[in-house]
């Protein structure tokens, strides 16, 4: 039996990543798609417990903040793999996020204080999702180790490119004609300059530079000593699902410490560990 292609994919923050989640779970089907996003927002959006997806052994799409290599190394060794990621120009972006966290009633000095510890989100987010470009690169700063995780996936785009990414994506669907609708993410005025007095640069000094790299041409340089590091790392699979759940635990641990009392803390995560390891299972052993 041949594998289907998969599709695997990092959505960094505020690139319209809703949409094209939205869009793979109407056509895909809930049960095929695994969307990682974040624990305190799976009553919010579609991302659902293992149990109620139905989850298949390896599912068709894979898409979130907290995808990561483990995973793709595990889809890479049964089949083709389509990887992809959406970029904003890294003023935008910011700027998108302050917005974002303004109209969540955040006051302008919080939304300091929360963007202060996490310079350079695009590059943490990229490597968060790739940390092996972290050791092949290791004397290199954060934008070029970056880049060297990006030159692995099969395409990167801007969001100005995110609707022809979508338009492939349903082409291989071979739902063409569906119906995408309003995109997230869209270009947004800031009428009552909500964000001005926001010193953004501080903030992605390295996001900058990442994002001039990406504007050259020729950029694709290191996929294959990236890919094949991902092919080397999780040759085993069992060892890839381990990695892949101690990754999910690491980051759902931390923000199920902000959900409130530790009691509440520590029943969730008691209950997040037992979902993870069944998801674990079907990954290990594939009926």
């Amino acid at each position: 039996m041949v594998e289907p292609k998969r599709y695997f994919g990092l959505h960094i923050t505020r690139t319209g990543g809703t949409s094209l989640s939205d869009l793979a779970v109407r056509i895909l089907g809930r049960p095929k798609c695994l969307l990682l996003s974040s624990f305190t927002q799976m009553q919010d959006d579609h991302e659902q417990t293992p149990q109620e997806r139905g989850l298949d052994p390896l599912p068709l799409f894979s898409f979130g903040h907290y995808v990561h290599e483990s995973l793709w190394g595990l889809l890479l060794h049964r089949g083709p793999v389509y990887s992809f990621a959406v970029f904003r120009e890294p003023r935008k972006r910011i700027q998108s996020t302050i917005r974002h966290l303004l109209s969540l009633g955040m006051s302008p000095d919080g939304v300091r204080e929360s963007l202060a510890p996490y310079p350079n989100p695009t590059c943490i987010e990229i490597l968060r999702c790739v940390p092996v470009a972290r050791l092949l690169y290791r004397d290199e700063p954060p934008h070029r180790q970056a880049l060297a995780a990006l030159s692995a996936f099969t395409r990167v785009e801007t969001i100005d490119e995110l609707p022809a990414l979508i338009g492939d994506l349903m082409a291989q669907w071979e739902t063409p004609g569906f119906e995408i609708g309003q995109l997230n993410a869209v270009e947004a005025r800031d009428e009552e300059a909500r964000v001005k007095g926001f010193e953004s640069d501080e903030f992605i000094g390295e996001d900058l530079l990442l994002w001039d790299l990406l504007q050259q041409p020729g950029w694709r340089i290191n996929g294959s000593k990236v890919t094949s590091a991902i092919l080397d790392l999780y040759s085993d699979s069992g060892a890839a699902a381990e990695l892949f759940r101690m990754h999910l635990d690491r980051y759902m641990s931390r923000e199920l410490a902000m959900l409130g009392t530790l009691a509440e803390y520590v029943t969730g995560l008691k209950v997040r560990r037992a979902e993870l390891s069944r998801l674990i299972a079907r990954l290990e052993f594939p009926q």
